[in-house]
């Protein structure tokens, strides 16, 4: 291995020394190689051809982001704590705001009685109807994950690596 692409190497070492019957596939066909073809892999492995293809090439499909969301008046999460992490982070941290008078009014008593203040965007302070800022933070939240673990959501239809 030269290093240039040390898991493209890797990962073709590897498929060279096994057989399509030692992981128990037929063997089909004249091969080119030795070895498992990519396809065999990505299926033994559970993953897509291509997304297998990406791996060996050391092509990444994005950059490792982070979405927050926090209320304005949060005594819990701060301005302070968005500004580090923006700091450590850069670009990619979404940090957003949202009003304390969105908040849900009547938190279970654990918020309301010791966290004392608007804190918590997607739990005890959302405000479960359509439309709504919380509501949709959430919505927000949950495609933002989803397509980042390559699954798929009813809203989204994003597809992953699979």
């Amino acid at each position: 291995m030269d290093g240039s692409n040390a898991l493209g190497e890797f990962l073709r070492a590897r498929r060279d020394q096994l057989r399509p019957q030692d992981a128990g596939l037929r063997a089909t066909g004249p091969r080119r190689v030795p070895g498992l073809r990519r396809e065999e892999v990505a299926m033994l492995a559970g993953i897509s051809p291509d997304y297998y293809l990406r791996l060996g090439r050391a092509r990444p499909t994005r950059r490792p982001q982070v979405l927050a969301y926090r209320l304005e008046n949060d005594r819990w999460c701060t301005g302070q704590r968005f500004a580090a992490y923006r700091a450590l982070l850069g670009d990619a941290f979404d940090g957003r705001v949202l009003a304390d008078d969105v908040a849900n009014t009547n938190p279970p008593p654990f918020f309301r009685d010791v966290v004392g203040c608007a804190h918590s965007v997607t739990t005890a302070h959302l405000v479960d109807e359509q439309g709504h800022p919380t509501t949709r933070a959430r919505d927000e939240i949950i495609a933002f994950l989803a397509e980042r673990l390559g699954t798929t959501t009813p809203d989204t239809g994003a597809d992953g690596p699979n």
